[in-house]
C-alpha cells in the first residue's frame, strides 16, 4: 500500500484545506438549536491516515468488497469551536482499526452529469448614456452591447441609433453548468468614420440574476480604469433545466435561431474485444455533426467521451430523419473501419425515457462490442 500512502501524503495539505472548508460550510447551515455553533479553527493535522494489509478482495456483480487496516494518529489535530455560552477544543485524535469497504461498480454512464440548464439571456435596455459634445452639436451615442458567457463566442446586439436610453429586448441562449459562471457585458458607441468607442464594462454571475425574482438585473458600467461611469445595462436571465419531456421541441417560446429547445447527448463508453491495439470512435448525426474520441491504446478501451449537441427547433426538424452512427476505427491503419452500428431517431423518440443505451455488448463487427448511449432532452423551468 506504499503507493496509496505516498499519494495521500502529497495530497494531504489540499485535502486538509478542503475538509476544513466543508466542515465550516456544514456548520453554518445547521438547524436550530445548533446554528449558534461557530468553528473558529480547523486543522486535521500534518499526518495523513495510513493504509496497510489489504485482506481478501471479493468481487460480485456490481460491487467489490475489501478489508484494509487504517491507522490515523494526528497529534497536531486542532478543532476549536464556540457556542453562545461556551467553547471547546480538540487537540489530537487517534483512530486505529479495520476498514471494510464496498465499492459499487457502475456502468460507463452512471457518473455523467447532464447539462443542468440553459441560460436565456435578454439584453433589455440601457439608460443614462451621455451625449458627447461635437463640433456643432452634441453627438447622441449609437449604442450596441457585446456579451461574453463562458466559452461561447461573444454575442453582439443590434445598434440603437441616437439614443441615450436605448432598448433592445434581444435574447440568446447559452449552456451553463455552474451558478458562479460570469456574464460580461461591454457597451460600445458605433462610429461611422473611425473605430467604435468603448463606453464601459460590467459583469455579474448567473447566481446574482437568479436571486432576483424576475431574473432582471441592472448593471452599472465601469470605465477602463475601474471607476463607475454614467450609463447602465439591464439584463434578464431565465434558467431552463433538462427534462425528458420534449414539449419544448414544438413550443413557440423555444423557437428562433438563437434559442435552444433541448439537447442531443451522445456518450461513447467502453469498447470490448477490439481486434486492433490503437482505436478511436467516430460519431455522426446528419450532414453537419461529426465527432471523434481520442485514440486509446487498449484491447478493451474506455473512450468515456460525451458529445453534447444543443438543438434548435429548426435543427431538430431538419435532422430527425438521420440515424446516429458509431464507427470504431483503427488509428494505426489510416482510420480503417473495424465495426459500425447505428441508432435510429425514431427509436429514441419512441423510448419512454428518450434514451437508447447500447450496454448489452452487442457485436458491431469482427466480434468487437461498443457501449454507448444516446438521449434527447427538452427544456423546462
Amino acid at each position: 500500500m506504499d503507493w496509496l500512502n505516498d499519494i495521500l501524503k502529497q495530497m494531504w495539505p489540499n485535502i486538509n484545506a478542503a475538509a476544513a472548508n466543508n466542515v465550516k460550510e456544514t456548520a453554518e447551515g445547521l438547524p436550530r438549536p445548533l446554528n449558534g455553533l461557530k468553528l473558529t479553527k480547523i486543522s486535521l493535522g500534518s499526518a495523513p491516515p495510513k493504509f496497510d494489509n489489504i485482506g481478501d478482495i471479493t468481487q460480485t456483480e456490481g460491487s467489490i468488497e475489501l478489508n484494509i487496516d487504517l491507522s490515523w494518529i494526528a497529534e497536531d489535530y486542532d478543532i476549536e469551536l464556540e457556542t453562545r455560552i461556551s467553547s471547546a477544543r480538540v487537540e489530537n485524535i487517534k483512530l486505529v482499526g479495520r476498514l471494510s469497504a464496498t465499492l459499487l461498480v457502475e456502468n460507463d454512464f452512471s457518473f455523467y452529469k447532464e447539462p443542468p440548464s440553459i441560460a436565456r439571456l435578454t439584453v433589455v435596455q440601457g439608460n443614462d448614456f451621455r451625449p458627447e459634445s461635437g463640433f456643432l452639436k452634441k453627438d447622441v451615442p449609437d449604442i450596441f452591447v457585446k456579451t461574453k458567457f463562458g466559452a461561447f463566442d461573444q454575442w453582439q446586439t443590434s445598434v440603437q441609433k441616437n439614443a441615450t436610453d436605448p432598448e433592445w429586448n434581444e435574447r440568446k441562449d447559452f449552456v451553463f453548468s455552474d451558478d458562479d459562471q460570469v456574464i460580461e457585458v461591454e457597451a460600445w458607441d458605433e462610429d461611422t468614420f473611425s473605430s467604435d468607442d468603448h463606453v464601459g464594462t460590467a459583469s455579474a454571475t448567473v447566481k446574482e440574476f437568479l436571486l432576483e425574482d424576475s431574473g432582471m438585473k441592472t448593471l452599472q458600467l465601469s470605465g477602463k480604469d475601474g471607476s463607475l461611469i454614467e450609463g447602465n445595462i439591464t439584463l434578464q436571465l431565465e434558467a431552463y433545466k433538462c427534462v425528458s419531456d420534449l414539449s419544448s421541441f414544438e413550443l413557440p417560446d423555444f423557437g428562433g435561431n438563437d434559442c435552444f429547445c433541448g439537447f442531443m447527448i451522445i456518450l461513447v463508453g467502453k469498447g470490448i474485444d477490439i481486434p486492433a491495439p490503437n482505436t478511436y470512435v467516430k460519431v455522426e448525426w446528419g450532414p453537419c455533426h461529426n465527432f471523434v474520441t481520442a485514440p486509446i491504446y487498449a484491447t478493451n478501451p474506455s473512450y468515456d467521451t460525451p458529445f453534447i449537441i444543443p438543438l434548435t427547433q429548426e435543427l431538430f426538424q431538419s435532422n430527425k430523419e438521420h440515424d446516429v452512427v458509431f464507427t470504431v476505427l483503427d488509428s494505426d491503419v489510416d482510420g480503417a473501419e473495424l465495426g459500425t452500428t447505428n441508432v435510429t431517431f425514431d427509436s429514441i423518440m419512441e423510448s419512454s425515457t428518450k434514451t437508447i443505451t447500447g450496454d448489452k455488448e452487442e457485436s458491431i463487427g469482427e466480434g468487437l462490442k461498443l457501449r454507448y448511449q444516446v438521449s434527447l432532452r427538452g427544456l423546462s423551468k
